[in-house]
């Protein structure tokens, strides 16, 4: 799920102040719902973006949908899209070619990246996002600011530990930073 915007608005009949999603607000003055006091939608009942862009609240742009049909609108279009991913994908697999097959993978993934940028991070994609962010703070504690100095040391020590596990892992420990940002440090 999205998050809206939310905007800070009186009743119109109390004023009272509300914390109202703008399209929703938008969508009960085209209506003219707003001026009668109501302030919004009855349980079940969700207003949609006919475009699928929730930036653009153009009050021609929205209408009210139940909730059920709001969800099958977006599991189909959402559908549609996961099902030219994995053709992408399975035509890579068939491919004898394993530059085809990388760049249909790199092509899946671009897709995949694109769609989490245009419409954000799904609900699973954000908790799956949260649990790494919060395992990698278990296991390695806050993110280390290191200085100038530290880097240096790190790039002048890291080609002697290379491929070499034991003085890789004392190197991260002495510097309190994880595998990963060991290598990009040092450039490998």
């Amino acid at each position: 799920m999205l998050l809206y915007k939310k905007i800070t608005v009186s009743h119109p009949l109390t004023g009272e102040k509300l914390n109202v999603q703008e399209h929703v607000m938008i969508w009960l003055l085209k209506e003219g719902l707003w001026q009668k006091g109501i302030v919004a939608l009855e349980n079940g009942f969700d207003v949609h973006h006919k475009d699928f862009n929730h930036k653009n609240n153009d009050p021609s742009n929205l209408i009210k949908l139940s909730r059920a049909e709001h969800r099958k609108l977006h599991w189909e279009k959402d559908d549609a899209y996961r099902m030219k991913a994995l053709e992408i994908l399975k035509k890579g697999r068939e491919s004898r070619d394993p530059q085809e097959r990388l760049a249909s993978i790199k092509k899946a993934k671009t897709m995949a990246v694109e769609k989490m940028l245009r419409d954000g991070p799904s609900p699973a994609q954000l908790e799956g996002l949260k649990k790494a962010r919060a395992a990698r703070i278990f296991r390695n504690g806050p993110l280390k600011e290191l200085t100038s100095e530290e880097i240096a040391e790190i790039k002048r020590l890291y080609p002697k530990a290379k491929g070499k596990y034991n003085q890789a892992k004392a190197l991260r420990e002495r510097f309190g930073i994880s595998r990963g940002r060991l290598s990009r440090i040092a450039g490998c």
